[in-house]
């Protein structure tokens, strides 16, 4: 098994097997400050173990809640040689990376400003929120061969998720709180169409497996909603969600969970349809027939598979231990299938937790320790990988895989 830390730290965990054995860790000289949304900074593998990482290089910008800056991309070799370095200028943000057939593809933000090697400058200065959404191709070289603007492409809002299927079909999600969309869009940067989704306020991840299927999850619906033609109500007005479309985006099934705020699950969809879902607990409610509690202390998440037919086959979610303790998710894409079935999880935990099936972890208070966490396809925990010497920034930020390793952004 190979393991892999990044975040200032890069490190890489076996994807097929359950040691916890690492193989290496390096330094990452980009700055991972949480965004109001997102993480800035975020990562993806191909399918040869080399990781791309892009994030904010130097003095960052801060808008309101939201952080930009220069975007620096580094590509690390399956050893954790550094392979590549590049730099675009202004004021950008990323929000998610993914690759396919040898490319690697970026989505993100810019404020006012941003250049893209070899395109010309995005720019939104004096329209009246001056941030913008575009999305990229790199090549493992750092070349890009093509870059949009999101306005161009028909995308309202702000880009919030990105996903690619087996074909090279990305899926970009954006949304303005009001409504949201998903656009379906070719490995060569063109609108293939979109998918509309009326009255949901935010759409947070997005999926995509091989056989066409596709997830999307979010929350803050309105009380009516319309998921790309099929109409559905609510009487909440906060409120989590999960829906799955067929290749041709019509609905197939959906869960609504009520909520309190308007938080940013994540998604992924396994080879055989069912679907996986993490969010964070707020509050006693019923999720299908289980139910999620209210944390003990601060931070809560849980974690749940709908199966094939939609129905919610198991839920997870990790609790005190013999004392009190919390859970966080990471920032990025906490959520990944596991090659062997069930997924990993990753975030920050403090204090004692009970992860189930026998699995504790404590971590001295105050202080937090990054975690991964493996869960079988059945929703019992194989084991929870955390670090070693918690202090005040410790987490993991988001997951990818390749070359059968398992790689961790963290702080």
């Amino acid at each position: 098994m190979r393991a892999i830390l990044l975040s200032f730290l890069l490190a890489s965990f076996a994807a097929a097997a359950h040691a916890q054995s690492m193989d290496w860790v390096v330094p990452v000289a980009l700055g991972t400050p949480a965004n109001g949304d997102f993480s800035s900074t975020s990562m993806a593998a191909d399918e040869d173990g080399n990781v791309l990482v892009i994030g904010i290089e130097g003095e960052p910008y801060y808008y309101g809640s939201r952080v930009f800056g220069d975007l620096g991309s580094r590509l690390y070799g399956p050893d954790g040689e550094v392979l590549m370095n590049g730099t675009f200028t202004g004021r950008g943000a990323v929000v998610a990376v993914v690759s396919q057939g040898g490319s690697f593809f970026v989505l993100g933000q810019f404020k006012d400003s941003l250049l893209i090697t070899g395109h010309p400058q995005l720019t939104v200065t004096g329209e009246p929120n001056n941030v913008g959404s575009f999305v990229c191709r790199i090549e493992p070289d750092g070349s890009v061969p093509w870059m949009k603007d999101l306005d161009a492409l028909g995308a309202l809002g702000d880009a919030s998720s990105l996903a690619v299927n087996a074909g090279g079909t990305l899926f970009i999600s954006a949304w303005d709180f009001i409504d949201s969309v998903v656009l379906l869009v070719d490995a060569e940067g063109d609108l293939i169409t979109e998918w509309t989704m009326a009255g949901v306020g935010l759409i947070s991840d997005v999926s995509a497996n091989a056989d066409g299927m596709v997830a999307i999850a979010g929350s803050c619906l309105s009380n009516t909603v319309d998921l790309n033609g099929t109409v559905l109500t609510t009487p909440n007005d906060y409120t989590i969600f999960v829906a799955r479309f067929s290749p041709n985006g019509v609905l197939q099934d959906h869960l609504i969970i009520t909520d309190i705020t308007c938080p940013f699950p994540d998604v992924e969809l396994d080879e055989q349809g069912g679907l996986y879902c993490s969010a964070d607990a707020f509050i006693d409610v019923a999720v299908g027939p289980f139910m999620v509690h209210d944390p003990e202390w601060v931070f809560g998440n849980f974690l749940f598979r709908m199966d094939e037919q939609g129905e919610v086959e198991w839920l997870d979610q990790p609790v005190s231990g013999p004392t009190v303790g919390d859970v966080a998710r990471g920032s990025g894409r906490d959520l990944l299938i596991h090659p062997a079935g069930g997924v990993w999880q990753c975030g920050s935990m403090r204090g004692s937790i009970d992860w189930g099936d026998d699995v504790s972890t404590a971590a001295p208070i105050p202080g937090n320790s990054l975690y991964v966490w493996h869960v079988n396809g059945d929703g019992s925990t194989v084991g929870v990988v955390t670090g070693d010497a918690p202090n005040f920034a410790q987490s993991a930020i988001c997951l990818a895989t390749g070359g059968d390793a398992l790689y961790v952004l963290g702080t």
